[in-house]
C-alpha cells in the first residue's frame, strides 16, 4: 500500500531473492487477492510469491489505472480448486498495463467455469522470456487475454489444462464494440 500511496511516481519492490508465502487474502478485488491492488506504476522483481494453506485467493491484481512490471520473478500456486475468479496468479483490469519479463507463472488453479489459472489480462499486456506452465482453469488455463493490445516474445506457454472446452494454453477473448 505504501508504493500505491506515492501516486504517479514509479516504485520498485525488490524481493532480493526471497520467497513471500501468503496464507490469507488482503482484500476482495473482483475476487479475493493476496496483496494490495496495484494502482500506480510498480516494478516487482527478483523473488517468488506463492500461496500456501487452504484459503483460496489470487496473488496479485492490477487496477484499471495500474501499471505493473514483474521482472525475474516466480508467481505460483494462486487461486484454488474452487476459486471463483479470473487469473489465479495474476489479474489485470481493463485500462491497466502488465509487463512480465524473465518470469515463471505456474501451478495456479481457478474454478471450472472461469478463465485463466495463470494470468488474466484485460489491458495492455507484454510478456518476454517467460514461462507459463502447469496452470488449470475452465478456459484459457495458462493465459486469457481480452481487449489488448498484447505482445508475447520468446516465451513458453505449455502444460496448462483447460477443464472445459477452450484453450489449455492461451485464449483470446473478443470484446464486442457497442
Amino acid at each position: 500500500t505504501c508504493a500505491n500511496a506515492n501516486g504517479v511516481s514509479a516504485d520498485t519492490i525488490n524481493l532480493n531473492g526471497q520467497t513471500v508465502t501468503l496464507t490469507a487474502s488482503f482484500a476482495d478485488y473482483d475476487g479475493a487477492t493476496g496483496l494490495p491492488r496495484v494502482e500506480t506504476p510498480i516494478t516487482l522483481r527478483n523473488g517468488t510469491i506463492t500461496r500456501s494453506g487452504s484459503n483460496q485467493f489470487r496473488l496479485l491484481q492490477v487496477g484499471p489505472a495500474g501499471n505493473l512490471m514483474v521482472r525475474d520473478m516466480s508467481l505460483t500456486n494462486g487461486g484454488g480448486a474452487t476459486y471463483p475468479g479470473m487469473g489465479g496468479n495474476l489479474n489485470a483490469n481493463t485500462g491497466s498495463e502488465l509487463t512480465l519479463i524473465n518470469t515463471v507463472v505456474s501451478a495456479a488453479t481457478v474454478g471450472n467455469s472461469f478463465n485463466a489459472g495463470g494470468i488474466f489480462a484485460s489491458g495492455t499486456f507484454t510478456m518476454a522470456n517467460c514461462t507459463v506452465s502447469g496452470n488449470t482453469a475452465g478456459r484459457g488455463a495458462g493465459l486469457a487475454l481480452q481487449n489488448g493490445p498484447a505482445l508475447i516474445t520468446n516465451s513458453v506457454i505449455s502444460g496448462n489444462v483447460a477443464t472445459s472446452i477452450l484453450g489449455g494454453g492461451a485464449k483470446g477473448i473478443a470484446h464486442e464494440q457497442k
